[in-house]
């Protein structure tokens, strides 16, 4: 299902094969294009359905048969934590970055280990390392 394809667009993604949500549920086309106009998707479909001639002035990208999936999230937790993560949670809410809270010995790396062998971190903003202490 193709939609309306608008002459002013940035960049075309073609020769892929793309999964949608279109008409609330699971599809997926193969030898598909996608349109950005933006920054957003402005048309998906088959690359039969492109027109012809396309505009120019286009940024172009062949996918080679990869897949594209358009607004997907890979939302997921890691359950081995050991302890919370809540004040971390706070201190991002209140603008604090990832690299803050490792200095702060916070961070999923301190959590990946009993409490008797939690990792500190040594954190700059262009290089993260940590070590394990015994």
């Amino acid at each position: 299902m193709a939609t309306r394809f608008l002459k002013k667009i940035d960049r075309l993604f073609t020769n892929c094969r793309a999964a949608t949500m279109a008409g609330g549920r699971y599809n997926r086309i193969e030898n598909a294009a996608l349109a950005v106009a933006g920054g957003k998707i402005s048309w998906i479909g088959p690359m039969v359905a492109l027109p012809d001639p396309l505009p120019v002035n286009i940024e172009r990208t062949g996918c080679n048969n990869h897949w594209i999936l358009p607004g997907f999230v890979d939302c997921h937790t890691h359950l081995i934590w050991a302890g919370s993560r809540a004040e971390e949670f706070e201190m991002r809410l209140a603008g604090a970055s990832y690299a803050d809270i490792a200095k702060a010995g916070g961070g999923i790396f301190p959590r990946s280990r009993p409490p008797g062998q939690r990792m500190k971190t040594s954190c700059s903003i262009s290089h993260c390392s940590a070590w394990t202490i015994f």
